[in-house]
């Protein structure tokens, strides 16, 4: 098993052509300014629409007693153990 994070953004609003400033304008939660600048100069954005994020690079493989850490900050941190299955 790899691990792997991905953050989503739900827009709340039409999005097209918008500068870095007005994404906070059309985002639900979270800001990523850079991110939903980026995707909406390529496609309008509507109201409900999902942008998923993944991990970048290679990930690696993960074993029973590893610990797998995500933090995004301004978010927080989500941290989970790695267990053998009960057989």
């Amino acid at each position: 098993m790899h691990y792997e994070a991905e953050i989503c953004v739900v827009i709340g609003k039409r999005a097209k052509n918008i500068t870095e400033a007005q994404v906070k304008d059309h985002v639900l939660i979270f800001s990523i300014d850079n991110i939903v600048s980026y995707v909406s100069s390529y496609v309008t954005l509507e109201p409900g629409d999902v942008i998923f994020t993944g991990t970048p690079g290679t990930t690696q493989a993960m074993k029973p007693g590893d610990t797998f850490e995500v933090e995004i900050e301004g978010i927080g941190i989500l941290r989970n153990k790695v267990v053998a299955e009960r057989r």
